[in-house]
């Protein structure tokens, strides 16, 4: 026997009960039950038996899954392919997206607070996210994130992934018929890493809000500098001898090369470096006044309209030859000429110039030839010396 009982005392009550074995339905046009209420608490809309205190079914009813935590159920019509969720609420609050057919989790939300739970996996009180069955991705209890793995043991985010796939990545598709502002970061598992850009614009590294390094579209890389027209541009961060603009070392470590921001340039101590790697031929390598390093050389195959030298014995009782100090080697001394001096006595194919045109060096090894030419005319000299000796002893 079911009963309405109507409050007329306040808080004003309207009960509806029902006999102990039975329950309240609601029916409209006269057959059609629109609402249940179960003995056991359940209401249920769509459903004259609902599996959960709360119930929300769209057509036939599927196959009701067996959790008995379900405190809320919203399903659809499995025949017609219509979603069927459950949300959760008690102990192990949650909430669960599943496949119409077989009711297989496809997407999972979960508090995990009750450990009991069968298909529950992983520390108490993390956050749980399923696809197809399987968990995707947690925030732990203490608060680090995982993707692929159950149980992130790094500080923030930790994203596992099978050998040789991507474990991170991000694209555009490009964008009109240019295709101009396309886009694809990733960062890959076994030295499969990328990050690639589409636009016409550069990637750009920066740290304290300063940018550091930038790689533009032509792929030239350039470090401390904006624009880059070579393929590994890279500017000091300064102009004094207290820091490099390059730096390079073995695995030992043992300096190899190193570029200071003052210009001077160490070719390092390693075994086969430079200074250790000696050899007895004459030195063939020149600096030339806008500061490029060539090679020197003398065969025929270089050169090109050769003739004899003019010059000789005359120009040089031209050169004064001197003694001096450099500026940058303290007390010790050297021997040779003065540039503006070979120059000013015509001899200007041995001098090295600068930029602007002003004497700046010697060209000593070229030198030979005139010193060969003044002891040639020498030789003549002494050789009718000689002959006229010889003429007036046999008188």
């Amino acid at each position: 026997m079911s009963t309405i009982t109507s409050g007329v005392t306040v808080p004003t009550a309207l009960t509806f009960s029902g006999d102990t074995t039975g329950a309240i339905t609601f029916q409209v046009s006269g057959t059609v039950t629109a609402a249940t209420i179960t003995s056991a608490g359940n209401v249920g809309i769509g459903t004259a038996s609902p599996g959960a205190k709360l119930q929300i079914q769209s057509g036939t009813s599927p196959t009701q899954p067996t959790w008995a935590a379900s405190d809320v159920v919203i399903a659809g019509n499995s025949a017609g392919n219509a979603a069927y969720y459950q949300s959760f609420s008690d102990t192990a609050g949650g909430l669960v997206f599943s496949t119409p057919t077989t009711r297989a989790r496809s997407f999972l939300l979960w508090n995990e607070t009750n450990g009991n739970s069968t298909w529950q996996n992983g520390s108490s009180g993390a956050l749980v996210l399923n696809t197809n069955g399987a968990e995707r991705m947690r925030v732990g209890g203490d608060g680090n994130v995982g993707i692929g793995v159950a149980t992130p043991a790094y500080a923030g985010m930790q994203l596992n992934t099978a050998s040789g796939d991507s474990i991170f990545h991000i694209t555009r598709t490009a964008q009109g018929t240019g295709g101009g502002d396309g886009f694809s970061i990733g960062l890959g598992a076994d030295g499969n890493g990328y990050v690639f850009l589409r636009e016409n614009s550069p990637l750009i590294f920066g740290t304290n809000n300063s940018e550091r390094m930038r790689i533009d579209p032509s792929g030239n890389l350039g470090v401390g500098v904006t624009a880059s027209n070579v393929r590994i541009f890279a500017r000091g961060a300064s102009t004094t001898l207290n820091d490099y603009a390059l730096a390079l070392q073995n695995s030992a470590p043992a300096d190899l090369f190193w570029i200071r921001n003052d210009g001077a340039i160490y070719t390092g101590g390693a075994a086969n470096s430079p200074y250790n790697l000696t050899t007895g031929d004459a030195a063939n390598a020149v600096i030339g006044g806008d500061a490029v390093l060539r090679r020197s050389t003398s065969s025929l195959r270089y050169k090109s309209d050769v003739a004899d030298a003019a010059h000789g014995l005359a120009d040089v009782l031209k050169l004064r030859s001197v003694t001096y100090k450099t500026k940058t080697d303290g007390n010790k001394v050297f021997g040779g000429l003065i540039a503006e001096e070979v120059h000013d006595a015509g001899l200007t194919e041995f001098v090295a110039y600068d930029k602007e045109g002003r004497p700046d060096a010697i060209h000593y090894g070229n030198m030979v030839a005139l010193l060969t030419k003044a002891i040639q005319e020498q030789q003549i000299m002494i050789d009718e010396l000689k002959a006229k000796v010889a003429a007036l002893e046999t008188k």
